[in-house]
């Protein structure tokens, strides 16, 4: 029942990519023809946002916590023209081996005998450049998932040679006013 729920998951996310991709190509029925005021302001980011199913009152609160702020608009803004950035707060780590401890890795033994994660973003806000997001998107249904988001992402960053950007503000375990991702 679990594999199950899991398979409609990706299957979910996938098909929301395949609507985004065909909204951002112009194929859906019904779509109103952009002004010309509005075709001239570009995209500045797609934001999602991850909590599983049933969990909308905590999408919105997370959501609530960075999106009035000009510290994410600011980041985003400086880094619009920069390909191939992978931004976050960049950990390494011990891979969790015992299964029924939090952050159990399955696959643990694929991480070689010292069990440590490669270098990645983690933690609750990942920033890809679109060069990136496309890549993403594109080749979905062939890059590999592990149990983690976080991880699978680092994973797939390893191969395509992308700008590891370090940036403290996104580590957000301790909340500080100074985090793009905290609650003032």
């Amino acid at each position: 029942m679990v594999l199950g729920c899991k398979d409609l998951e990706r299957r979910i996310v996938e098909v929301e990519m395949d609507l985004t991709l065909a909204k951002s190509q112009g194929y859906l029925k019904h779509q109103l023809p952009q002004s010309e005021s509005s075709s001239q302001r570009k995209l500045l980011a797609v934001i999602g946002v991850y909590t599983g199913f049933g969990r909308y009152l905590k999408r919105n609160t997370f959501r609530g916590s960075w999106m009035p702020r000009e510290g994410l608009i600011g980041l985003l803004e400086h880094r619009r023209h920069q390909d191939s950035a992978y931004i976050g707060c960049m950990k390494s780590g011990e891979v969790v081996s015992e299964e029924g401890k939090l952050w159990y890795e399955p696959e643990w033994w694929k991480f070689g005998d010292e069990k440590s994660y490669f270098r990645h973003a983690s933690g609750s806000l990942i920033i890809l450049s679109k060069n990136l997001a496309h890549y993403i998107n594109t080749n979905s249904a062939s890059l590999k998932t592990y149990a983690h988001d976080d991880i699978s992402v680092g994973s797939w960053m390893m191969g395509v040679q992308a700008i590891y950007i370090d940036d403290n503000r996104l580590c957000c375990s301790s909340i500080r006013q100074d985090k793009v991702c905290s609650v003032a």
